[in-house]
């Protein structure tokens, strides 16, 4: 009897783990297509919905900026070359109040006279804004290469 309640209590803790990491990546998966909407769009001011108020930003290669309006204006500066953005999330790690996640993100960059695919390996780390929404509070991505 003691087995038959153990095991039936380890199928509940796991159905409920399963259920909880299916919501995280559904709240990812939505941040990310508002993403793919601003370069979609340019509406620049989407951002304020999936980047923190307190925000890190870390472009390879570039200055460390922070907190949102320094970010709008970094992606202000590139959002006219940039026609279509897909990421792929590979893993969400955590719960609760701070997850992460790991990715592929492939962007097509489109100037005068060429385009190409940018792709990039990234983490981004999530965390719970006063609403209950995850928002960006750290976004950084290194080059991959072909």
């Amino acid at each position: 009897m003691k087995k038959t309640i153990l095991l039936i209590a380890f199928f509940i803790c796991f159905s409920c783990q399963e259920a909880e990491n299916a919501t995280l990546a559904h709240a990812i998966a939505s941040q990310n297509e508002k993403l793919h909407e601003v370069v979609l769009t340019k509406n620049i001011d989407l951002l304020d919905e999936i980047y923190a108020e307190d925000a890190y930003f870390l472009a390879p290669g570039d200055t460390v900026v922070k907190g949102i309006k320094n970010i709008k204006l970094k992606w202000q500066s590139s959002i006219n070359y940039m026609s279509d953005m897909h990421s792929e999330t590979l893993d969400v790690i955590g719960k609760g109040e701070i997850i992460t996640e790991v990715g592929i993100v492939k962007t097509t960059i489109k100037t005068s006279d060429s385009t190409y695919i940018y792709k990039a390996k990234y983490t981004n780390v999530w965390k719970k804004d006063k609403k209950g929404t995850y928002k960006l509070t750290v976004d950084i991505w290194n080059t991959l290469s072909n």
